[in-house]
Parts: C-alpha cells; structure tokens; sequence
C-alpha cells in the first residue's frame, strides 16, 4: 500500500530487490549508525534489534 505519488509497487519492490543484493540498504544504514555514533548520538548500550512477523495466508 504505497502513497500515490510512488510508482507501481512491482517497480518499488524490484528497486527495493536490487538495492538488497548490492547492499545498499546495509551500506547507507551503517553510514547513517557511524555518523551518529561519532557525533555522540548513538549510545549502543541502548540498541537493541527487535522484529514482528505476520502470517499471510495465500489465496
């Protein structure tokens, strides 16, 4: 459920396909995590990974 002013979810999900196989999300975050942490705005004695998973149901 994109907002309108994005493009067709298939190109979304295929940009979105490539970026993971050339680690680009990986990249950019872990820029983002050290810039932060140079600043001193990221206390990694609070960081924690958490996750959700929903069952979809096919059909």
């Amino acid at each position: 459920m994109l907002p309108q002013s994005h493009p067709n979810y298939k190109t979304v999900h295929r940009r979105f396909q490539t970026w993971c196989r050339a680690e680009t999300l990986r990249r950019a975050l872990k820029d983002i995590a050290n810039e932060l942490r140079d600043n001193g705005m990221l206390d990694e004695e609070e960081c924690f990974i958490d996750a959700t998973f929903a069952i979809a149901k096919g059909g």
